[in-house]
């Protein structure tokens, strides 16, 4: 097990490079968002955000979670055959589940009827592009492990600015919703085909013909695709529903800075998969001194890191929302300082929860996203009619408020106790 002062390093070291191509990604990312909401105009963008919000709604269905049982699972060995056997398991589950997801998306797009033919389209469209993004989930905790991250970093950006050029050219043919969600498709896929070139120095993966793995991990996982099931119908509920019961411009003006959100949700990640292994190690390891410290300094600085991102974003919020959309957006204003409040809570939700898996408690983490997703859902359903986009808003910050609460209980209970 390393000391504490080179896993410091490694970590450090690792983190610093996926945060600097992470900014990169993320200024691209917020290029290609201004885009879309300049060239879409607030009616265009909710109709092309509804769209890909109804695809990740199921995007559990490839692979049922078992890239987050991946990250432990690597943790807790160094024979390499092992290794690219789990990598092998997992790749091919969610290989022979893809089929399942982009049928089973597609025709439940029908239960909504403010979808229109074209935005169905497009639904399967971007089904199509998220295949890509799940094969490097797999890919992504292979290059964590090992601590070499600069290919994932360079793949992304490489990603970014494929889609980038593809929306400018998109926009210069005038092709609209559809001929953006292409680019999404192109540029996945150039992702996937540079991190499965590079990943070859440290794993062999293939798919496998012999199924018996699969009910395997499903026993192990159903806890954790069950958690994320009600996990994404409460983060993408809100622009599904606003899409059913409001206009599509309501759905662009609360689009925007939900898509903000998202950027900034992209941080805590590239820390959490870089000290979970360390921290699943030392839980199996039974050295509970080392993990409880280190669990306290990673949310000590995760919580520096939201509230320096809250307050900054809160200030900025009207300069914001203008460079991104134009004056069309005003409405985004608000939505935005209320939204960044609930993208700090994440930040510190993300890694508890990740926590929770680590110390194996799984189903208590299962039955408290259940509840406080099912809160959301009911409140969407009852509110979101009323009071749109403002009303979508205040739920997920206090939803997340919620989940906080329940599952900080909840780590700090079972890692004193065990």
């Amino acid at each position: 097990m390393p000391t504490k002062k080179s896993l410091t390093k490694q970590v450090f070291g690792n983190t610093l490079i996926q945060t600097i191509g992470k900014a990169v990604s993320l200024i691209i990312s917020l290029w290609i968002a201004r885009l879309i909401f300049v060239y879409l105009a607030p009616a265009g963008a909710g109709s092309y955000y509804s769209i890909i919000a109804f695809a990740q709604l199921f995007v559990v269905l490839l692979g049922w979670g078992t890239s987050l049982l991946l990250i432990k699972k690597l943790g807790q060995t160094k024979e390499k055959n092992k290794i690219n056997q789990l990598v092998s398991e997992v790749f091919s589950l969610i290989f022979y589940s893809s089929g399942i997801f982009l049928i089973l998306t597609f025709f439940l797009s029908f239960l909504i009827d403010s979808y229109s033919g074209l935005e169905r389209i497009g639904i399967l469209l971007a089904s199509f592009a998220f295949i890509f993004i799940a094969f490097d989930s797999i890919l992504n905790v292979v290059f964590q492990r090992e601590l070499k991250t600069s290919a994932v970093a360079i793949a992304e950006v490489i990603n970014k600015l494929l889609n980038v050029a593809w929306i400018y050219f998109a926009i210069y043919m005038d092709w609209g919703i559809l001929g953006i969600l292409s680019g999404l498709i192109a540029a996945n896929l150039l992702n996937f085909i540079i991190l499965m070139i590079a990943s070859r120095r440290f794993v062999k993966i293939r798919i496998l013909t012999d199924l018996a793995f699969i009910p395997v991990w499903l026993k192990e996982s159903w806890p954790i695709a069950i958690t994320l099931i009600f996990s994404m119908l409460y983060f993408k509920g809100n622009t599904v529903a606003l899409k059913a019961f409001q206009p599509d411009a309501e759905v662009g003006y609360f689009s925007l800075p939900y898509r903000i959100l998202e950027v900034a949700i992209l941080f805590p990640p590239l820390y959490i998969n870089l000290i979970m292994p360390r921290l699943a190690a030392s839980w199996q390891s039974k050295d509970k001194k080392w993990f409880r410290s280190a669990s306290l300094k990673s949310f000590g600085f995760l919580f520096l890191s939201a509230a320096i991102m809250t307050v900054l974003v809160m200030i900025l919020s009207p300069y914001i929302v203008q460079i991104l959309g134009g004056d069309e957006y005003e409405p985004s204003i608000l939505l935005l300082k209320i939204l960044i409040i609930a993208a700090g809570l994440m930040f510190l939700r993300e890694f508890v929860r990740s926590l929770l898996i680590t110390i194996e408690k799984q189903k208590a983490m299962m039955i408290s996203t259940i509840i406080v997703s099912c809160l959301a859902i009911v409140l969407y359903i009852l509110l979101i009619p009323a009071y749109g986009a403002l009303g979508a808003a205040w739920i997920t910050l206090g939803i997340e408020l919620i989940y906080l609460i329940i599952l900080v209980c909840l780590a700090w209970y079972w890692s004193t106790s065990s």
